[in-house]
């Protein structure tokens, strides 16, 4: 049987070359063996396999026998994936061969290589700094990932130049910790980047995912959420539905506090009942989180938020539901309503609860505590004794309904 190896040469398939895989991702792991991986994966070779497919076949091998009894293959699961990264790695920085990979890929080339992706944090360090943080970087923390957690990082973290990955794990630590300390005082910077690597690299602190996806990088945000609020007017929702498309490409999430848009049955100018709502509005931003997903690394990450008191809460509740009308649905999008202490103290009394179009009521967007009591009672009061002055949709429920409807 032969093999045809990833130059494209062919070759007598040689359990030696196979064992140089399996032998140390068993290495120090209880309940697993190399003979077990070995045995159980050759029944999948045949005549002129790739190479690159015999990798994958062991990887899938050692993560199809992970189970309570033996969770440990999880371990040699991510050691093949980290060794065939390794390969690649060498092969990418025209570093073949058996050795180090860290000793092949110094800093300095990684860096030297990928100058075109990066941003400009390197330029603030020497060649001295950067050889001394070469030489701290501890190669065997690449091992401290279960098979997921490594797996995510290939996805989502590691850097890529024209689709290739071409950062090695502790590359990405050190990088971003150059990243994060660049213009700190020259004097304790290096300690500090040593610091900071440190806790990522131990993984004793997690970054959010923007800051590991893109800190380091000319294109993407390393802001993992941005809160804005949405105006009521046509120039001020469309605007914050570019808003929405630039930060969500770029890789960050974002809340929105669409509370000011007028409900449904408002009017527009002299138009009466003419105003739409807010829930039009909500599936223009879910389509968005959609269409402009976070580098095509994730989907975007919208959270919406109004008011207890809108006039339309139920509506936007029912908005994430998988019945009813789809043109007033959006599934993708997270929902988020603030509640007042007015609201919980009606509730706990079981008292009414008034329901208004933000349009009627503009001072309640602006306010909170007990100035937002008192003009709340305040349109309460104005509402009862006029309710002709408002959207003729105003309403009151049970306080308690909200709550209920809404949990």
């Amino acid at each position: 049987m032969y093999v045809i190896k990833r130059n494209g040469m062919k070759q007598e398939l040689d359990i030696k070359h196979i064992r140089k895989q399996t032998l140390p991702a068993c290495e120090g792991l209880k309940n697993v063996s190399y003979e077990e991986l070995e045995l159980s994966v050759q029944i999948m070779f045949q005549d002129g396999i790739k190479s690159s497919d015999i990798q994958q076949a062991l990887i899938d091998t050692a993560k199809s026998k992970v189970d309570v009894q033996c969770p440990q293959w999880t371990y040699v699961a991510q050691r093949l994936s980290l060794y065939d990264l390794y390969h690649n790695i060498k092969r990418y920085y025209s570093r073949p061969g058996s050795g180090d990979v860290y000793e092949k890929v110094t800093l300095e080339l990684y860096i030297i290589r990928n100058k075109d992706i990066f941003s400009d944090w390197f330029t603030k360090y020497t060649d001295e700094e950067i050889e001394e943080l070469n030489s701290y970087i501890d190669p065997k923390r690449d091992l401290l990932f279960d098979c997921a957690g490594f797996e995510l990082m290939k996805k989502m973290y590691l850097a890529k130049n024209n689709g290739y990955i071409v950062e090695l794990p502790q590359h990405m630590h050190m990088a971003i910790a150059m990243f994060a300390m660049q213009n700190e005082d020259k004097k304790k910077r290096i300690e500090y980047v040593k610091e900071y690597y440190d806790a990522t690299s131990k993984l004793e602190f997690i970054n959010a995912t923007p800051i590991n996806a893109n800190a380091r990088l000319s294109m993407g945000s390393y802001i993992s959420c941005i809160l804005t609020t949405t105006p009521d007017s046509t120039d001020g929702i469309m605007n914050v539905a570019t808003e929405l498309a630039n930060a969500s490409r770029s890789g960050s999430g974002v809340g929105v506090d669409i509370t000011k848009i007028r409900s449904i049955g408002s009017a527009i100018g002299y138009n009466a009942n003419a105003a739409g709502g807010k829930i039009p509005f909500m599936k223009i931003y879910n389509d968005i989180a959609l269409a402009f997903d976070q580098n095509g690394k994730r989907p975007g990450a919208f959270m919406l938020q109004t008011e207890s008191w809108d006039l339309e809460i139920f509506d936007f509740i029912n908005v994430r539901k998988t019945s009813g009308d789809e043109r007033r649905r959006a599934h993708n999008i997270q929902l988020c309503i603030s509640y007042s202490d007015l609201h919980m103290k009606r509730a706990m009394e079981n008292g009414d609860w008034t329901l208004f179009d933000p349009a009627d009521v503009p001072f309640l967007t602006e306010t909170w505590g007990d100035k937002f009591e008192k003009e709340y009672l305040k349109y309460e009061q104005r509402y009862q004794e006029q309710p002709e002055l408002f959207n003729k949709n105003t309403k009151v429920v049970k306080a308690r309904d909200v709550l209920q409807y809404h949990f």
